[in-house]
């Protein structure tokens, strides 16, 4: 939440869907990596 326009994004009420994805590369320096897109339809 230190990141205003990753805060103004989650917090906007105009946003009313989220979707979420995960990947897992368990060679890579993170291994999991996520996604998450906020939107309206």
């Amino acid at each position: 939440m230190t990141s205003t326009g990753h805060c103004n994004n989650i917090m906007n009420p105009a946003l009313l869907e989220i979707g979420v994805g995960s990947f897992n590369a368990p060679s890579s320096t993170y291994r999991h990596y996520w996604t998450q897109a906020f939107g309206r339809q």
